[in-house]
């Protein structure tokens, strides 16, 4: 089940239709606060977290995730490159508060649906660095 927190009605809907497309449940909250009450509610695979939810903003939604639900998935949405560059977090600064993924607005179905899925496990080792492998031996 995913949890679709975006104060763009119109674009959370269309997330939603496509989500049932592939036999996925999801709900839509329209704010931050809506949002950390169905997370109490009801346990989510996976959240679709706008940075601009309001009544609690993104980053205060994500805090709150981080310490309540480390397990669960956090998808981190802009509405375009530069509200992402305004933010001032690199992708590593997002990882290390607890962002799986960020999508920037327009962003494909077939991008979220990798984001939520997570990396393809056989194709994981492509990414090894010969470092790692070093540090093995």
């Amino acid at each position: 089940m995913v949890l679709i927190s975006d104060p763009d009605l119109t674009w959370a809907k269309n997330t939603t239709a496509f989500l049932a497309e592939r036999n996925l449940k999801s709900d839509i909250v329209t704010n931050g606060k809506d949002c950390q009450l169905s997370l109490y509610k009801h346990k989510y695979s996976a959240i679709i977290l706008d940075i601009d939810t309001n009544n609690h903003p993104g980053l205060v939604v994500l805090k709150y995730l981080r310490l309540n639900y480390p397990g669960t998935k956090v998808i981190l949405t802009f509405k375009d490159k530069e509200r992402f560059r305004e933010i001032n977090l690199s992708s590593e600064d997002l990882k290390k508060i607890g962002v799986s993924d960020h999508l920037i607005k327009p962003y494909t179905f077939e991008k979220l649906m990798k984001s939520i899925e997570g990396e393809n496990p056989l194709d994981a080792w492509k990414k090894v660095s010969v470092n790692e492998v070093a540090k093995e031996d």
